[in-house]
């Protein structure tokens, strides 16, 4: 590779070797340690001299430090323009290696998603400082901004840009809007307007984590995204219907704040309205970038403050992916978890629950082992010596015996625990439990809730501004007097009552008047969340702090009156476990008795599989029987897995258990149903 000599002035530019290429010309460091760096021409021409002597005559560099605009010019040898010198820019990366995952990992191992909103906000207030200064960029697309390990944003490749009468010469089909699609670049002027399509692109991506947001699904199949952008196929639209869906394992529009959501679909709408400006998005990100919390799961997903879910975490379980690395499982960021006296007898509660009134409770009271039965022994005597014992005739009566016992002891046992009270006990232990989380979220991650509730008595607040706006007051596009006043009849009289499905309901609206629609709602929905917001904000926290701690208050004292009911409801089981009855007796015994009958014939190993617990039973055909009036009816089966129902008892109501059909496979399969009246189908 030669090294060119250039001149800057009449002085020739130290240069110390190249650094970059692109289809324009080479990028050379200066070797004075200035910091500076030369973009050389390939074919440098007239056209080109004019606009780099423009762009240093307006003084953009020294007014747009974060962009590297032409600085100087440099000349060969022989006095003919060369190219121009502009700032050099070290140990910054390509946006696209933050965008992806796969990138951010290798070359922003440390980025979060307040990493990601503060480059977003970044890249915004340099776009806005460029138009600030008069100028388009035209060529915006992701290869054009670099960001460094800090957050800092630097803009590149500003010799393309349109200037005065100079155009820009080149585009991006992704990065270009609609109307622009297919056209010459350098036979049109181009305007914010323009760029704003692309700077929103830009910034979907980074807060979506590299989708484009034409990137949709339409009846099952992707589309190129140039054809999906003339078609106006935003994919993640909540305000049009436009045929597309996202992929899966996507971040949804509704996962972002309202004031994001509106620009973006402002973005994306097409020349139905003008594209949000830099400086909306700097207002908004602004807002996001400071209503970021953390996730009550994963240490480093953040997501803004008033969300209940993290779309982080859904995310990571529809793809089975992590997001960011380095995230670690917790349920106390940055929160000292409070002792709690009811969490605690919760566990020891259910615990002690279990273990003495559970689902598998047995009878404890005093019984005997039994000896094998005289018609076994017989039985035994009359196979001796035979190698065929279990396809001899004699013995399969036993095995029939014991499947018979089995089962009747299993339906004894059932009713015993029914009347005891052990399903009833067993429903206390979910409320119990579920009490007991409820509680323990709010410990965990009390800040989360109060910024939850506080968030949504600001929604609150908000809603009750939106019903004061009327529609009869607002200027809406393309939305008339009698238009009003049929929607007024139909009960649409304010943006709080603007919704799509209540607009489609009316009919005769058309799609278009019902986007303008709810453009409008949003637009007087952000205004009124900032309006709730920029009220009180500490008595708002103050009332959201008082509204938790009731809260707290209530479950700690529900939680409380059921562990009472249940300590008792177990010390009853406790009692009753030992009084003798007599038909669960009657059941055992026979059961044990045809076990010692086998264990005596050496066939104990062969009993029917779904008596005990184990493996769900196949299902079993369910048998017809007849009826007085000639009709059939279907023996009952297990909603759950098939096999055959068995009557048994629940709670005593009014001094009687009610019975109801249970899963004959309990307590392996927990289906149930109800007992059918006389007469019913």
């Amino acid at each position: 590779m030669t090294t060119p000599i250039v001149l800057c002035g009449s002085v020739p530019f130290p240069i110390a070797g190249r650094i970059g290429r692109g289809g324009e010309g080479e990028i050379y460091a200066a070797a004075d340690g200035s910091g500076r760096a030369v973009k050389v021409y390939m074919a440098p021409d007239a056209a080109r001299e004019a606009k780099v002597r423009d762009i240093i005559a307006r003084g953009l560099g020294a007014t747009c430090s974060n962009v590297t605009f032409p600085l100087e010019i440099v000349r060969t040898a022989d006095g003919h323009f060369a190219g121009f010198t502009m700032r050099r820019v070290i140990s910054h990366q390509p946006i696209h290696e933050l965008i992806t995952t796969a990138s951010r990992r290798e070359h922003f191992p440390k980025a979060d998603y307040r990493f990601l909103v503060h480059v977003a906000l970044n890249v915004a207030r340099i776009v806005a400082n460029v138009h600030a200064a008069g100028v388009v960029i035209g060529d915006i697309n992701s290869a054009g901004f670099l960001v460094a390990q800090n957050g800092t944003v630097v803009l590149i490749d500003a010799d393309s840009f349109q200037i005065g009468k100079h155009r820009c010469r080149v585009g991006m089909p992704d990065f270009t809007p609609p109307e622009l699609q297919g056209m010459p670049f350098g036979a049109m002027d181009r305007t914010a307007d323009h760029d704003a399509f692309g700077l929103a692109v830009i910034l979907f991506q980074l807060l979506a984590l590299g989708r484009h947001p034409y990137a949709g699904v339409v009846r099952g199949r992707p589309v190129p995204l140039e054809q999906a952008i003339v078609q106006g196929r935003f994919a993640y639209s909540l305000l049009r219907t436009v045929g597309a869906t996202p992929p899966p394992g996507a971040l949804r529009l509704d996962d972002l704040p309202r004031s994001i959501r509106l620009l973006f679909e402002g973005a994306f709408a097409g020349r139905r309205r003008s594209r949000p400006s830099a400086a909306a998005w700097i207002n908004a990100l602004g807002g996001l970038a400071t209503s970021l919390t953390p996730c009550p799961r994963i240490s480093n997903h953040y997501v803004p403050q008033e969300y209940a879910s993290c779309p982080w975490c859904r995310i990571e379980r529809e793809t089975g992916r992590p997001i960011f690395p380095g995230g670690v499982t917790t349920t106390n960021p940055g929160r000292p978890v409070q002792s709690s006296k009811v969490g605690d007898a919760v566990a020891e509660a259910i615990k002690y629950a279990k273990r003495h009134a559970g689902e598998a409770v047995m009878p404890i009271w005093s019984r005997q082992d039994m000896p094998p039965s005289k018609g076994a022994r017989k039985a035994l005597a009359a196979v001796a010596g035979r190698t065929d014992l279990l396809l001899s005739g004699v013995t399969q009566k036993f095995i029939e015996r014991n499947d018979s016992a089995q089962l009747a002891a299993t339906r004894a046992l059932d009713e015993w625990r029914s009347r005891l009270g052990i399903w009833d006990i067993a429903k206390l232990i979910d409320q119990v439990r579920r009490y007991g989380a409820q509680i323990g979220r709010i410990r965990t991650a009390r800040s989360a809730v109060v910024a939850r509730t506080a968030a949504r008595m600001t929604g609150r607040m908000a809603t009750d501004i939106m019903a004061r706006e009327t529609i009869h007051q607002a200027k809406v596009p393309s939305i008339g007097s009698a238009l009003r006043t049929h929607l007024a009849t139909h009960g649409i009289t304010s943006a709080a009552d603007v919704s799509r499905p209540a607009l489609t309901a009316i009919g005769g609206i058309g799609e278009a008047r019902i986007v303008s629609l709810l453009f409008w709602r949003e637009e007087i929905a952000v205004r009124a969340e900032q309006a709730a917001r920029s009220a009180d904000r500490d008595k708002v926290f103050a009332s959201a702090e008082a509204a938790v701690g009731q809260h707290e208050r209530q479950l700690e004292l529900r939680a409380q009156a059921l562990l009472t009911d249940l300590e008792t409801k177990v010390a009853r089981v406790r009692k009753s476990v030992w009084l003798l009855d007599r038909d669960v007796e009657a059941a055992l015994a026979a059961r044990d008795q045809a076990a010692a009958d086998m264990t005596q014939l050496g066939i104990a190993g062969h009993v029917r599989r779904n008596i005990f617990i184990g493996t769900l039973p196949a299902p079993r055909p369910a048998k017809v029987k007849k009826r007085k009036a000639g009709k059939k009816r279907a023996a009952r089966t297990c909603p759950r897995c098939g096999s055959s129902m068995v009557k048994r008892w629940g709670p005593a109501v009014n001094g009687k258990p009610v019975p109801f059909l249970g899963c004959s496979a309990y307590p392996n399969c927990h289906g149930t149903s109800t007992i059918r009246r006389k007469g019913t189908p």
